[in-house]
C-alpha cells in the first residue's frame, strides 16, 4: 500500500541499499537498518515464546537474518526483471506496481526455504 501511495518515496527506500557509500544516505540507511533488524528481533523474541522458534540461536542472530532475508527478495525481484525501478521512477509509478502477485509468491517460497531453520526441533 505504501508503495502505491508513495512512489517516490517508495523508490528512495527501495534503493538506500544501494547507495550505502553516499554520505547523505548512509547515516539513513543505518538507522533503517538498525529499526529494522530490532523490529525482527522482537518478532523472533514473541516466536521463541511461543515456542514456535527455536531458543538456541540469539535473537539478534535471528533477527539480522530475517532482514537480510528482505533485502534478499527485494535484490531477486529486480534480478529477476520482475521490477525495474529505474524504468518506475521514470514513469512515476510505484515500484511493485502489477508484481504484488509475483512478489506474495517469491516471499512463500523465501519461507518455504527458511522455515525449517526456524522451527524449534
Amino acid at each position: 500500500q505504501f508503495d502505491e501511495e508513495n512512489p517516490l518515496q517508495s523508490h528512495f527506500l527501495h534503493n538506500l541499499v544501494n547507495n550505502l557509500n553516499s554520505p547523505s544516505t548512509k547515516e539513513l540507511y543505518k538507522e533503517l537498518e538498525g529499526q529494522s533488524v530490532l523490529a525482527f528481533e522482537a518478532m523472533a523474541k514473541k516466536e521463541m515464546e511461543l515456542g514456535l522458534f527455536r531458543d538456541d540461536i540469539p535473537t539478534q542472530t535471528i533477527g539480522f537474518l530475517l532482514y537480510k532475508i528482505g533485502v534478499s527478495i527485494q535484490e531477486e525481484m529486480e534480478y529477476s526483471g520482475a521490477i525495474n525501478p529505474k524504468e518506475s521512477i521514470h514513469n512515476n509509478s510505484p515500484v511493485y506496481q502489477g508484481k504484488q502477485e509475483t512478489l506474495l509468491k517469491l516471499v512463500d517460497q523465501y519461507i518455504q526455504l527458511v522455515k525449517p531453520a526456524f522451527d524449534k526441533q
